[in-house]
């Protein structure tokens, strides 16, 4: 009898477990589904050296675009595929030290990108004002 409470109770907690996970990636796949209508309804940019040919048509710009559009797609889908199946390699404790590190690359790029950004303020502040120093120095 102790057992069968054992084992009734198990199937409980992995029922419920099973559900949450359930609705977790039910979750996730509707982020996902509106993340990729939004890039579909983005139009890849036109690279090199395509984007150089100054006799294409607009009817031949969107084609290559088009086409541009679907290999990225691929390549998305690819590179996540390659990381899911990368994942499946590794430990818990592993999968935990890689979020650790990417979320550290992350915090690095994005403080790399501020000091970029205010470096261009910067240079937009300093190129104003010689600027209005010349403009100053010419009205005197």
């Amino acid at each position: 009898m102790r057992c069968a409470k054992w084992v009734v109770g198990a199937l409980a907690v992995a029922l419920c477990l099973s559900s949450y996970s359930l609705s977790e990636e039910a979750h996730h796949h509707s982020e996902a589904d509106k993340a990729q209508k939004q890039e579909k309804t983005r139009k890849a940019r036109l690279i090199a050296p395509y984007n150089k040919l100054e006799s294409l048509t607009d009817e031949q710009r969107d084609k290559l675009q088009e086409i541009h559009a679907v290999y990225l797609e691929k390549i998305k889908a690819l590179q996540e595929e390659e990381r899911q199946q990368m994942l499946a390699v590794l430990t818990d404790e592993q999968r935990a030290e890689l979020d650790q590190i990417e979320k550290e690359a992350e915090a690095a790029r994005k403080a790399k990108e501020a000091e970029r950004r205010e470096q261009q303020k910067q240079a937009a502040r300093e190129a104003q004002k010689e600027k209005k120093d010349k403009s100053s120095e010419s009205a005197d």
